[in-house]
């Protein structure tokens, strides 16, 4: 019991035990791979589904894209990003 009460007050705890954490991380890539993105839609009882690969610079927008989805009230299906 006293070597959990030492690693409780250990410095920077206050006093607390942790049991999980968590980290995240985020860094600029020096060169970025194409992107396939791939959507797949329903209309009506039909799936269907648009590809684009995109070769743009990392964290430039392009809303160059765009497909027809016909049906009354298309609904999303599935979205799949894949490095090329």
């Amino acid at each position: 019991m006293l070597s959990q009460q030492r690693e409780s007050m250990a410095p920077g705890r206050g006093g607390r035990n942790f049991l999980r954490a968590e980290a995240h991380l985020v860094y600029e890539v020096g060169t970025a791979s194409p992107l396939k993105v791939t959507y797949a839609w329903k209309d009506g009882d039909e799936v269907q589904q648009a590809a684009r690969t995109f070769r743009l610079k990392a964290g430039r927008p392009d809303a160059t894209w765009r497909f027809e989805a016909k049906g009354a009230s298309p609904a999303t299906q599935w979205v799949e990003y894949a490095a090329e």
